[in-house]
């Protein structure tokens, strides 16, 4: 009847994992280790939350970017046209070069490459020309991800491998390239939620985030090369454009309302705040979400070990060991039981869900 979810046997020790909450407070830019006009590299950096942090360095450091993506931009000479284009919300490209724009107009400069993250000898070269352009590469922030989506009897070795390539080997290949260099001032990577509670249809994408975890957790254990190893495991980021489609499929696909998966992302101000605060922590994996750590882990936990049968009770458990989360917006109406037998097998199935409420026409996949 155990209800953790991970347990390693060390000798004669038995070890949990637990995640505790720790306040970080507000930073001033003298504590944070970005440099005015520092040289950065962002892979992935035409992604939402690598082009969010890019504005951000441009903004407030006149950084010298390098933004890696894995698709090609049109030339620049072409750049006036895309900029203009009505289609854009709809349109990476042309909200990307917007973008870049704007972070030159607040003083930058960027260099863009498109490069697969997991080719040692292609990323050898985007340093090398960053080099010779910049100078010394002080810091590296890895945004690089490949949407998951999908059920494990719908998947393939070959589609799951493409996506913890980036996460996976992404993550080495960057290690291997800047560890004969010079010390990287911090190397960051932007790891998820995901890897902690593992979303339904995304089993790659939780392995390759959790591996970078790991990643993090073994550089700062055993390597000193780097004043800065951090994991951040971030939740959804509200406007970036690749969480929202996510969602929007995924809710399609579990017949959900989208915006009740969309409102517990963080708006941009307060993740760029929460990036300043990781930034100065001496912790080697920091988890950042809108919602309570300790909640979500005890209803996943209390799913886990809930046994498949157990007795019909008067009213759902509601004891502080078992945290009952509320019905999800669905599209299906909320019916409530009104025979004995549907209010005894509601019963069974809320404290099974740990859900306040199930409706007897609630279907099992829609709730989650």
């Amino acid at each position: 009847q155990t209800r953790e979810q991970e347990v390693a046997y060390r000798g004669d020790q038995r070890l949990v994992k637990n995640f505790e909450p720790v306040p970080l407070e507000a930073v001033e830019s003298s504590q944070l280790c970005f440099r005015e006009r520092g040289v950065y590299l962002i892979v992935g950096g035409l992604g939402g939350v690598g082009i969010i942090l890019g504005r951000h360095l441009a903004k407030t450091y006149k950084a010298r970017l390098i933004l890696t993506a894995r698709t090609w931009l049109p030339p620049r000479d072409q750049w006036p046209v895309l900029r203009e284009k009505a289609k854009e919300p709809a349109d990476r490209q042309v909200a990307a070069v917007r973008a870049i724009l704007e972070m030159e107009k607040d003083g930058a400069e960027v260099m863009v490459i498109a490069v697969d993250v997991t080719d040692r000898a292609a990323m050898e070269e985007v340093v090398a020309r960053a080099r010779q352009r910049y100078g010394p590469i002080n810091g590296v922030i890895h945004c690089g991800y490949v949407a998951d989506g999908a059920v494990i009897d719908q998947r393939t070795r070959e589609a799951s491998e493409v996506v913890l390539a980036p996460k996976i080997k992404g993550t080495q290949v960057l290690d291997q390239v800047f560890r004969e260099k010079e010390p990287l001032e911090f190397f960051i990577l932007c790891s998820s939620l995901a890897g902690i509670f593992g979303p339904i249809g995304q089993v790659a994408y939780t392995a390759g985030s959790a591996y970078q975890d790991a990643f993090a957790q073994h550089r700062r254990t055993y390597t000193s090369s780097y004043t800065h190893n951090i994991s951040i495991d971030w939740g959804d980021w509200a406007g970036t454009r690749a969480m929202e489609e996510s969602v929007r499929n995924l809710a399609a696909r579990l017949g959900i309302d989208p915006q009740a998966q969309l409102k517990d992302s963080m708006p941009q101000a307060d993740g760029i705040d929460a990036f300043n605060r990781v930034m100065v922590t001496t912790a080697a994996q920091v988890l950042v979400s809108t919602r309570e750590i300790s909640t979500l882990l005890a209803h996943m936990n209390t799913y886990a070990a809930a046994p498949l049968f157990q007795e019909s009770q008067a009213r759902p458990e509601s004891s502080g060991t078992r945290a009952l989360m509320p019905r999800p917006l669905l599209k299906t109406p909320y019916i409530a039981p009104r025979s004995e037998a549907e209010k005894a097998l509601a019963i069974v199935w809320q404290n099974l869900f740990s859900l306040e409420a199930v409706g007897i026409g609630d279907d099992f996949f829609q709730l989650g």
